[in-house]
């Protein structure tokens, strides 16, 4: 993981306190669930991550959301460097959690045994 290799996360171009900023934010929760379901697309999980590192917490909790769905572990160390970087408790735990899903081994991988 060269840092936070992502494209940028997205930040609303409105005023926080308005309501064409929530009504922004709804729209990109909806956006990043939509995107959740595109499973061998890379560049879908490069995007989704990158909202990892968004300033509202909606969109943080939306990509860690999305990123569990598409299931790939490219993103563990993401969600563990995301971890180490919030001051907030009950986000870090989320994301360490998210990273220890991933990291169990699939059912496929469980029937190779």
């Amino acid at each position: 993981m060269a840092g936070w290799d992502l494209p940028k996360a997205g930040v609303s171009p409105f005023d926080d306190e308005s309501e064409d900023h929530a009504a922004w934010i709804r729209e990109r929760v909806a956006e990043l669930e939509d995107l959740s379901w595109y499973f061998d697309e890379p560049e879908v999980l490069r995007k989704v991550m990158a909202d990892l590192r968004s300033p509202e917490p909606e969109l943080r909790h939306a990509a860690r959301a999305a990123v569990l769905n598409l299931g790939s572990r490219e993103a563990i160390p993401y969600l563990e460097s995301g971890a180490a970087l919030t001051d907030v408790p009950s986000e870090k735990l989320a994301l360490l959690e998210a990273a220890d899903y991933l990291k169990l081994p699939t059912v496929l991988e469980v029937g190779e045994r």
